[in-house]
């Protein structure tokens, strides 16, 4: 679908009003509005059947049932007493979420997150979240058209479930990082704006509440380090859409610094995040955990050692137990009656072969091997 009620840069363009968009390509289309909070408030076409003015009427929800009024319970083009024009309404344009539906034009069950804007009321950057609503609805099993078709017809987009969510928070999450000195900040690649930053307190709209692109943000170090990765990263200057994801080392107001750049593209996201930290502090952190290693490294040599040692002790002081010593005194038993038949005839004296055989009965064989040596003439 061609998109012609916005210029490039966001602004209303010439065909604001009457462009093909804005009512779904249907002048006479019908909008009906949930806004959900403290109290629901219902804004809806005055006209049933349709009205090239799209005027609209808002009321909120019936305090005893807590659930919409009867749309129907006027006349055609009655206000009534408990319900206020709400004026012309082009839905579509007005909203973001909506502005992403005709842009994009989302399968059936696919959710899409908006453009970053700023809401004023809130305080904080902001982004709106929707799903596409059609009819006939198929659900997302795409298995469930047949030739392109839902239960036999071309489905027709009639609406979206629009969510709003608040990013203000984003910049208390990062402000609250253990950063280590460091600073990071996320921007939307689309339009160059500032999505949030570890700075919370960094002015994230202008004087017109529109977004802060990041280049002109009222934060010195934001600017510095946008303008390294737009400027001097590449050896050249590139635009957003060129920023590729990646780390480096910069050279940031006489400080080395470790960038880290990453990109974010969930849900149809286009971000840019930006991280970086002193040289110093990383190579801190190296050298802790260099030493931590080799410490850690020795300790656990050490103990494999000991434990190898111990496990060689038990292994040989087993292994002579039961069978070297044993092996070694049956040879001996073996020997010895040859030994005293020698001595008998007269190559060995009494007393000292009986030495031999104390020898043995005690189990030294390295004892009785001595005696028996003793008594040879």
């Amino acid at each position: 679908m061609e998109y012609l009620g916005y210029t490039e840069d966001g602004s209303n363009g010439e065909n604001w009003g009457n462009a093909n968009e804005d009512h779904f390509n249907n002048d006479k289309a019908l909008f009906d509005i949930v806004i959900s909070g403290d109290t629901h408030v219902h804004k809806y076409a005055l006209y049933p059947d349709g009205n090239r003015s799209n005027p609209m009427v808002g009321e909120t929800f019936d305090a005893s049932t807590g659930i919409a009024k009867d749309a129907d319970r006027y006349a055609v083009g009655e206000i009534g007493d408990d319900r206020t024009f709400a004026g012309f309404k082009q839905w579509p344009k007005t909203w973001a979420g909506e502005r992403k539906i005709l842009e994009t034009d989302p399968p059936e069950g696919q959710f899409r997150v908006s453009n970053v804007f700023y809401h004023p009321s809130l305080g904080s950057t902001s982004v709106q979240g929707v799903i596409p609503v059609y009819e006939p609805s198929c659900g997302i099993d795409p298995g469930r058209k047949v030739g392109g078709l839902c239960q036999g017809q071309q489905q027709k987009r009639v609406g979206g479930f629009v969510i709003g969510i608040n990013l203000g928070l984003l910049s208390l999450f990062l402000s609250e990082m253990a950063l280590k000195g460091g600073y990071i900040f996320y921007v939307e690649r689309y339009s160059g704006f500032v999505i949030g930053s570890s700075n919370r307190d960094m002015p994230l709209s202008d004087a017109n509440s529109k977004p802060v692109p990041a280049i002109s943000a009222q934060d010195q170090q934001m600017v510095d380090r946008v303008k390294w990765l737009l400027e001097e990263r590449e050896g050249h200057t590139i635009t957003w859409a060129e920023v590729k994801a990646g780390t480096a080392q910069a050279e940031i107001n006489g400080e080395a610094q470790f960038m880290y750049v990453v990109d974010y593209t969930d849900f149809g996201v286009d971000w840019v995040g930006v991280l970086s930290i002193p040289w110093d502090s990383v190579m801190e952190d190296i050298q802790r955990a260099k030493w931590g290693t080799l410490v850690w490294g020795m300790v656990i040599a050490l103990g494999i050692k000991l434990v190898l040692q111990l496990i060689g002790n038990l292994v040989q002081k087993r292994l002579w137990n039961k069978s070297v010593y044993p092996a070694l005194d049956k040879a001996a038993e073996q020997d010895v009656p040859a030994l005293l038949a020698s001595s008998q005839a007269g190559a060995v004296s009494a007393p000292m072969a009986a030495g031999a055989v104390a020898g043995v009965a005690a189990g030294g064989v390295a004892a009785a091997a001595a005696a028996a040596a003793a008594t040879v003439v």
